[in-house]
């Protein structure tokens, strides 16, 4: 038996994740949130890539500063968008979509231009996977 994603209310099921999986989540879900936090605060103006590697025969597109412009710089706090009853319930709630969606929309942004985000490739892959449909629920506005 696995924990239970929801969003708001029991009525929204997102999906679900193993115990196991869940409890490691937990612990990496803090760090990543502390990595957007700390990364979108720095300047991304066109062209900066950060922690990357690279190769000789590689070439680099320029990114546009405006993919920068058009998202939120406002810290997360994970207990704005999450309330995670596991512990004694088997249930995890998302609060709030669009801040789950601007997550995402950060990291994506993040890992085409810092390398370091790709240590949190999984854990974001797991989390899209176990919350899959939230766009339904987020408003229409800007990540």
């Amino acid at each position: 038996m696995g924990h239970i994603l929801f969003y708001k209310s029991y009525e929204h099921e997102l999906g679900d994740v193993s115990v196991g999986r869940w409890r490691e989540i937990q612990r990496l879900l803090p760090p990543f949130v502390e990595y957007v936090n700390g990364a979108m605060t720095l300047d991304w103006s066109s062209g900066i890539r950060r922690n990357v590697t690279v190769y000789a025969d590689d070439s680099l597109k320029p990114f546009e500063a405006s993919d920068a412009e058009r998202l939120t710089i406002l810290p997360f706090m994970l207990t704005r968008f999450l309330r995670d009853e596991s512990d004694g319930l088997n249930e995890i709630y998302v609060e709030d979509a669009d801040e789950v969606m601007r997550l995402f929309a950060w990291y994506d942004f993040l890992s085409a231009r810092d390398g370091a985000a790709s240590l949190y490739a999984p854990l974001v892959q797991t989390l899209r996977s176990c919350t899959r449909g939230i766009e339904a629920f987020a408003s229409s506005g800007d990540t």
